[in-house]
């Protein structure tokens, strides 16, 4: 399918009624896969998509009765008890890796990396900008991507692989698909539509800088210099040391689709999303935490093995 590309850039708001949206590419009849195998789906959705120099836009309207759609307010990648809609984009068309971004009836994302033969990564945060609105046909979703959020090869007659998807709760789960899905075939990436005419779109050497700056002030009590009457506290007094600083630096630079440079001195990892509370009494072994830190995250999956042979969480404080 070519994607259109826009004179100007749509309003991210969830309403579809800019004049832009006329002009875009429209997805429509697709098939349910799950739990029928590639026939009509229960309700009808339409994809609209297209793009400018910076940004790739896709919306979706999913035709449904308003009062059954699910959907509530969620953190990100916690969305999958909701109803909702998304697709996969394998943009080097090489059928092992796509990035998969999906959203609630609200617009909340839940994102990351799926990689073929092992799994799902939802550790990938991808920029992007995305509402969601509940209306009397049903929901409408609206995305902007920028294209310097992802990876991607570019140049004319490249192509992008994409499936698109949407999910329905109450009918037992039902998936339905853009493309028909073969369940003789275990693969997802392999049985993509493709996505063409990205015209006019090049790769962007990216710098991105998190400077941080931790103050810290400890003191200790120091006992008064002349007796204390018997049963009187010690008033004592307490002596602040020097104010520490621990400035540091957390640094990606993207020269190319193929290559990415992360560099870390003395990180603040104070930003990230702290562990959930777990009672560790009477445990025989360490509980297993996943890494959420950004540095440690860049090209996790080289690492992804079936056992577990590097775990990036030990590194706590290296010197």
């Amino acid at each position: 399918m070519t994607v259109p590309k826009f004179a100007t850039p749509p309003v991210i708001d969830g309403k579809l009624d800019e004049a832009v949206w006329h002009n875009a590419a429209v997805l429509k009849d697709f098939y349910q896969i799950d739990p029928g195998d590639n026939i009509a789906p229960s309700k009808p959705t339409e994809v609209l998509i297209g793009y400018d120099p910076k940004f790739l836009y896709v919306a979706f309207r999913a035709f449904d009765e308003p009062d059954k759609v699910r959907s509530t307010v969620a953190k990100r990648d916690s969305i999958f008890q909701d109803d909702y809609v998304g697709f996969y984009l394998d943009t080097f068309n090489d059928k092992r890796k796509a990035f998969e971004m999906f959203f609630n009836p609200l617009g909340i994302q839940g994102d990351g990396v799926l990689t073929e033969g092992s799994g799902e990564d939802f550790s990938v945060d991808v920029l992007m900008e995305s509402k969601g609105v509940v209306n009397d046909a049903g929901y409408v979703v609206e995305i902007a991507i920028p294209f310097k959020s992802i990876r991607y090869e570019a140049g004319k007659g490249k192509l992008w692989g994409a499936h698109f998807f949407r999910r329905i709760q109450r009918f037992n789960r039902e998936l339905s698909s853009w493309m028909p899905f073969s369940r003789s075939i275990d693969s997802n990436l392999s049985q993509a539509g493709h996505l063409g005419g990205l015209k006019g779109i090049s790769l962007e050497r990216t710098i991105e800088l998190i400077p941080s700056l931790t103050l810290s002030e400890s003191g200790k009590f120091v006992r008064s210099f002349g007796p204390v009457p018997l049963g009187a506290v010690d008033p004592g007094r307490i002596v602040n040391e020097p104010i520490k600083f621990e400035p540091g630096l957390t640094a990606k630079f993207t020269p190319s689709s193929a290559l990415t440079l992360d560099l870390a001195i003395n990180p603040d990892f104070a930003q990230v999303e702290a562990d959930q509370l777990v009672v560790t009494a009477n445990q025989r072994f360490p509980i297993f935490f996943a890494e959420k830190r950004p540095f440690f995250l860049e090209g996790i999956d080289i690492f992804r093995t079936p056992i577990t042979a590097v775990h990036t969480r030990a590194i706590v404080d290296p010197d």
